[in-house]
């Protein structure tokens, strides 16, 4: 599900400051919960919650609970809201949301999403290497604050980049005796 939700929005329906939510967002970020994806300048940012693989559930509130900490509901019968995107866009965000549910956490820090199908085509195309490269990307993430749109594409990009770099540096320009150029 796509929902445009402004930080503006979220501290008025929490009762916070807008600074509490900013630095509540940047702490589940930290913790690997939340992925920041940016859109650029003048557009929104795109959040993506990250399930975590152990999930411990809390035992259920006995009694009264915490009611200071309950707001008051008001029935949403015969109200209008207002609509946020289209068909195109809530298609393409729930493939967007299919695929990242299907990625694994590869890396030291455990910041590297791959899906299983980029991963064995990683290690079919770059043998050895895959791992390696992954392991970089993951402390350049960790150690930069980095994100990227697409880990599969970033770690093809640095491999590809790299056996450029090394095959020009396998040509020699030594010349034997008695050969011709």
């Amino acid at each position: 599900m796509y929902v445009i939700y402004t930080i503006k929005q979220m501290a008025n329906d929490l009762n916070r400051s807008e600074r509490t939510v900013k630095t509540a967002l940047c702490e589940l970020e930290n913790a690997g919960l939340l992925t920041r994806v940016r859109q650029g300048l003048t557009k929104a940012n795109r959040l993506f919650l990250q399930i975590p693989d152990g999930v411990q559930l809390s035992s259920p509130l006995m009694g009264k609970g915490c009611l200071s900490e309950v707001q008051k509901t008001v029935p949403l019968d015969g109200q209008k809201l207002p609509t946020s995107n289209t068909d195109t866009e809530y298609k393409e965000q729930s493939k967007t949301e299919r695929v990242e549910s299907t990625r694994r956490r590869y890396g030291e820090f455990q910041n590297v999403f791959l899906s299983g199908a980029e991963y064995s085509r990683l290690e079919t195309a770059y043998p050895g290497k895959a791992a390696e490269y992954i392991e970089r990307l993951s402390r350049y993430m960790a150690s930069n604050d980095r994100h990227y749109a697409n880990h599969y594409a970033t770690i093809k990009k640095w491999l590809n980049e790299d056996s450029k770099g090394r095959s020009a540096k396998n040509y020699t320009y030594d010349d034997n005796e008695g050969e011709c150029l």
